[in-house]
This record gives C-alpha cells, sequence and structure tokens, in this order.
C-alpha cells in the first residue's frame, strides 16, 4: 500500500518497457511523470502537487458518498490501485486525453507504472473495474475490450454479479450500471434516438454523437436484447442512461 507521507515528484524516468502482451496498450508518450501521494478510490489518485488524476477509459466501484452506501468491491479496487503503484515505489508516467479535464476538475489520463504496465488496463483483468467511453478520449478502448472480456469470462470481481436487468431498476436508480434487457420500441426525436427497454428504463443516443455509432441501424434494434452501460438519471419517472459511444452498448446474441 502507498504510504500516506508526501512524496517529491519524480525528475527522471527511462522509456517505458512494453510488457508482454500489451503492445496495444504501450504508452505513446509521456505527459507528466510524477509521484503519487494518495489512492481516492480504483480509478482516481493524487500527485504530489495534490492534482487529482481520473483514470480515462475505466470506471471502478464508489466508496460511500453523501448517504449512498459504498458500491460491491471498493475497497478491493482502491486497494489493488495502491498496490500496483506501490510496486513501482509510487511512480507513475501520465498520458493525457484530448480532454484534459472532467466537470470536476480532476485531470483526466492513462496512467503507468515504471515497467510500462497500464493501470487501467490491470484493473480491468483483475475484474475491480470496467471499461467506459467517452469521447474524444477514446484511446485503447480496444485494449480495454479484451482485458475486460478476459475478466468477465473468468467470472473475476465484479463479474457477473455487476449486470443488471432493466426490469429491476426504478425511477430512483442512480449511479453507474451496466444492464440488460430487450428494446421494446426505438424512438426518434429531433434530439435524439431512445432505445426503450422492457421495464422502466430508456437509453439516448444525442443526435449530436452519432459519428461515434456509425454502421449501426438503430431502426434494427426493437426486439433485440441489448447490454449497455453508463449513469442513470430520472427524466419523467424512467430510469435514463445517455450514451456516447458505440462501445457503451452491446448487441447480445
Amino acid at each position: 500500500m502507498l504510504p500516506k507521507s508526501l512524496f517529491v515528484p519524480l525528475l527522471s524516468l527511462s522509456t517505458v518497457f512494453s510488457g508482454p502482451g500489451q503492445a496495444t496498450c504501450q504508452q505513446q508518450h509521456t505527459d507528466l511523470q510524477a509521484r503519487v501521494i494518495r489512492v481516492l478510490d480504483g480509478d482516481t489518485f493524487e500527485l504530489h502537487d495534490h492534482t487529482r488524476i481520473r483514470l480515462i477509459g475505466i470506471n471502478a466501484p464508489e466508496f460511500a458518498y453523501r448517504g449512498r452506501p459504498a458500491e460491491r468491491l471498493a475497497t478491493e479496487a482502491s486497494d489493488a490501485l495502491s498496490t500496483l503503484l506501490a510496486k513501482s515505489d509510487g511512480h507513475v508516467l501520465l498520458q493525457y486525453g484530448s480532454d484534459k479535464h472532467d466537470r470536476y476538475g480532476r485531470t483526466l489520463a492513462h496512467a503507468f507504472a515504471t515497467d510500462g504496465s497500464n493501470l487501467g488496463q490491470q484493473l480491468l483483468l483483475k475484474g475491480l473495474a470496467v471499461r467506459v467511453a467517452f469521447p474524444p478520449n477514446l484511446w485503447a478502448q480496444d485494449c480495454y475490450r479484451r482485458a475486460e472480456n478476459l475478466a468477465h469470462n473468468q467470472g473475476l470481481g465484479l463479474w457477473p454479479a455487476i449486470i443488471t436487468k432493466t426490469t429491476s431498476l426504478t425511477s430512483n436508480s442512480k449511479g453507474f450500471h451496466i444492464v440488460e434487457g430487450r428494446v421494446e420500441r426505438v424512438g426518434f426525436s429531433k434530439k435524439s434516438i431512445w432505445l426503450n427497454f422492457k421495464g422502466r428504463f430508456a437509453a439516448r443516443i444525442a443526435r449530436a454523437d452519432l459519428k461515434y455509432f456509425s454502421g449501426i441501424d438503430f431502426k434494427q434494434l426493437s426486439g433485440r436484447r441489448l447490454r449497455v452501460r453508463g449513469w442513470l438519471y430520472n427524466n419523467k419517472g424512467k430510469a435514463v442512461m445517455r450514451l456516447r459511444h458505440s462501445s457503451m452498448l452491446d448487441i447480445m446474441k
């Protein structure tokens, strides 16, 4: 585990080594070399200058917050990230996203240990995080999908318990979910395409994001079983999830 004492900045590191089987997750460049003083949860940590880094491309379970209970395996995910960082003595190499900050002011980046291992990929392989995609920060999506699939197929960590049936959702359902169900109707409005599922649940694709869904014929999704992932909000008594990229939508057999 990482100690809580303040680290000094990492002044120099050699070029990242590429580990076995990690070619598609290999770091492209280094935007910052630094050390970590604190792990906040499974996908967020704090640097020596108190910059908060949110890992791109993954989502780990949340600790208890504002009356909401901790999500399953939140402690295990945080501990796993601490262990990965401790293996390189808290040294971390960051590759920023095209969008560098999120709405909370955190810096968005892919993080790598000194042996070249991609920390997000390692958490996915352990089943302690799941992949997410928010344009334009789409680097390594194929790699992250493969890592998640390996954990899913082995039933590791969050899998398969993290998958929720649409019929179990209510208008009060909040937070991140991976939801599976059958589309009953596809709706088309001026600004969005709506996938209305069995139960009080719908997924929304803004027309502004359609460029990230090339090759999908939404009219053909009626009656199909889908698995979607994202954050829920309440809209007119229904749980709604906005999908930003095609990798957040899987068509089931």
